[in-house]
């Protein structure tokens, strides 16, 4: 029990030790370990993603907004026709900077990545590709879907709530 608890008291000093962890990047850990990714490419990429998602916000706020001011002056009975064209026109330049600066976010992650990771990476795009051919193939009732189809539990006091009334039968 003595061992147990010396242990226990020097764990928190052997894990101080072992170094700085890796910020938290978003990335879940399905995909770090698919990757094979880092503790420094993590730390790089929360870096990164932090830097950029302040201006990647900010232009997409900016075309929600031209795109607001757009609809409203085509929801008027007799829109300008001076007033929708620049509107028009500032919105495909913002939408274009938007895509812009998330195809220059897609390129600095890369860069991050080895080769053998950016084939992974590619694999993961290319299966992207197939999933509107996957859906309909399913529509169609040639393949089935993948995956567990359930409903995710319920979350907070409810969680047990099929436990604590097992009568209650779901309708499918």
């Amino acid at each position: 029990m003595r061992a147990l608890l010396c242990i226990l008291c020097l764990l928190p000093s052997l894990h101080a030790q072992s170094g700085p962890q890796p910020a938290d990047s978003g990335i879940p850990a399905t995909l770090r370990d698919y990757l094979g990714l880092t503790a420094p490419q993590l730390t790089q990429i929360a870096g990164i993603n932090e830097t950029s998602a302040a201006l990647i916000g900010a232009k997409d706020q900016e075309v929600a907004n031209l795109r607001q001011k757009l609809d409203a002056e085509l929801q008027k009975p007799a829109p300008d026709a001076a007033a929708v064209g620049p509107l028009a026109v500032s919105l495909e330049l913002s939408r274009r900077n938007a895509r812009a600066a998330r195809a220059q976010l897609t390129s600095s992650l890369l860069n991050i990545l080895t080769s053998d990771q950016r084939r992974k990476v590619q694999a993961l795009q290319d299966a992207n590709n197939l999933l509107p051919l996957v859906n309909a193939a399913i529509a169609a009732s040639l393949i089935e879907g993948g995956g567990d189809i359930s409903p995710t539990p319920p979350a907070g006091p409810f969680r047990k709530l099929p436990e604590r009334l097992p009568s209650i039968q779901r309708e499918r």
